[in-house]
């Protein structure tokens, strides 16, 4: 993730502009004052710059929430806050390299204000989640050419690998996004989707709160889901195959499938590893029975104008 570390920080003027990038607000958290939320604006985007003091050390990056992709959006922010603000740049991994333009330019990649503006309906919709190599996706895809397919990831080196083979299959059918999963099901309209796929998530063993299966979580999946709809587990760890039946098992009504070394079309190359190292994969699918009512979203996106 793009990030300055600085000698010390100090709020601007606002609004404000430097180049292309416009600064509208900033907001503080309470207390100590700690964090603050720069309200930002870049080619038509918008989202928050986050400033982060802990000890002497000062951090300026992306906000995890509305971080938009490619980076190069995010690294044009930091800097050029820095720049009007005369800040002194410590440490930084922010590179200047050029725009990457197959990113800029590619249509599959979109931002969350795209699906929380208007989520497409109207054909059969499926959701991958942590799509990593995209072969999984990709496959798909291709096989299935009247489904669209919403692909999540945040590493974005997999997301820029994803898109150029996109455009060498020529497959008009997959949408991209920069999200965390756990947020970007809140914004799906209810009975929606038909599959979501959960493949080879990280396991997370010793912070099991960052898995991404979760109460809350599967009860937004439920939500989602139509009627026999699935979310698809697919996992090496025993730990994470363990803890998705309890959890699955939280609902009032659940119904789920387990297997145990089923062969699947298309495979990882981490799955093609494990399967040489003998080691168990496991398909934990719960099915969903019942139509949700519709969830009536609060807020919106739109943050530029200060009352």
């Amino acid at each position: 993730m793009p990030h300055l570390h600085l000698e010390s920080f100090h709020p601007i003027a606002l609004p404000a502009t430097q180049g292309d990038v416009a600064f509208d607000f900033i907001a503080t958290s309470r207390g100590e004052g700690k964090e603050s939320l720069i309200a930002t604006r870049f080619r038509d985007r918008e989202f928050f710059v986050l400033h982060k003091k802990s000890g002497e050390k000062h951090l300026l990056k992306s906000d995890k929430i509305t971080r938009p992709s490619p980076n190069f959006l995010i690294k044009q922010a930091l800097l050029a806050y820095a720049s009007h603000a005369n800040l002194v740049i410590l440490d930084s991994n922010v590179d200047t390299a050029g725009e990457n333009v197959h990113l800029k330019t590619h249509d599959a990649l979109k931002s969350v204000d795209f699906f929380a503006d208007h989520f497409p309906t109207g054909r059969e919709v499926r959701v991958e989640v942590g799509f990593g190599s995209a072969r999984h996706l990709l496959h798909q895809a291709a096989q299935n050419p009247d489904v669209l397919f919403i692909g999540l990831e945040i590493h974005k080196p997999s997301i820029e690998q994803a898109l150029k083979q996109i455009t060498i299959q020529n497959l008009t059918n997959i949408m991209v996004l920069d999200y965390d999963a756990r947020l970007f099901l809140e914004l799906i309209p209810s009975n929606t989707l038909s599959r979501i796929y959960v493949h080879f998530p990280v396991p997370w063993d010793k912070k099991p709160h960052r898995r991404v299966i979760g109460d809350v979580f599967v009860e937004e999946a439920l939500r989602t889901l139509a009627v026999q709809g699935r979310l698809e587990l697919r996992t090496d760890s025993e730990n994470y195959y363990r803890f998705a039946l309890e959890t699955y098992s939280h609902p009032n009504y659940a119904r789920f499938e387990v297997r145990k070394n089923q062969e699947i079309a298309i495979v990882s190359k981490y799955e093609d590893r494990w399967k040489r190292m003998e080691k168990n994969i496991y398909d934990v699918t719960l099915i969903n029975d019942f139509e949700s009512p519709q969830k009536v979203l609060e807020g919106a996106f739109v943050f530029s104008e200060v009352p």
